[in-house]
């Protein structure tokens, strides 16, 4: 998780993100030393909820090694996909249009991303069982 200074403001905080919000390290209560910190996080329309991972070009962690652009199209989320994908852990399928299909080999999960490609924003994350 990246924690972030409480008192000190960060891009997340003045860069309006719909959907997102911080958790607070007070409220975390099984992990330690958190107090003062905050995490950025987004949910999406389907009620998932995840961590925001770099301020100047806002990443999507989803699960493991895999985090993808909140600001961009289906083809170039769909490439750094691939790129993540390397290592094995999960395979990358996609329907040519707008979403991703994730399939985690770790949590055998399926996650479909979609993207709105005129907007150049991920829209929304949904989570399966495999």
């Amino acid at each position: 998780m990246y924690w972030y200074n409480k008192e000190q403001q960060s891009a997340f905080d003045t860069t309006p993100i719909e959907g997102m919000y911080f958790l607070i390290g007070a409220l975390v209560q099984e992990l330690q030393g958190l107090d003062g910190l905050k995490c950025p996080q987004i949910s999406f329309p389907s009620g998932e909820s995840f961590e925001i991972w770099d301020e100047e070009n806002p990443q999507v962690h989803l699960f493991g090694g895999m985090e993808l652009p909140l600001y961009a199209t289906y083809a170039t989320a769909q490439q750094q996909a691939h790129e993540c994908a390397e290592d094995g852990w999960f395979t990358v399928f996609g329907n040519g249009c707008d979403q991703l299909e994730l399939w985690s080999h770790e949590t055998e999960e399926v996650f479909f991303v979609t993207y709105d490609n005129v907007a150049k924003k991920m829209t929304d994350v949904t989570i399966c069982a495999a």
